[in-house]
């Protein structure tokens, strides 16, 4: 999770490399071609949820 200008912006990271994003206008991830093979949309958390939300 990165904060800039009082955003959050969640990226998926495979290395250096974002593959993935949580758009919070459209409140849907967006994975970039061809991680969408290897990523499960449906396995992955919602934006709003941080990580201490997260494990209780």
């Amino acid at each position: 999770m990165f904060h800039a200008k009082d955003k959050k912006h969640v990226y998926i990271m495979m290395g250096r490399k974002i593959i993935g994003r949580y758009d919070t206008n459209l409140k849907k991830w967006i994975i970039r071609k061809p991680f969408r093979l290897f990523v499960n949309e449906k396995s992955l958390l919602p934006e709003c949820r941080s990580r201490e939300n997260a494990k209780a």
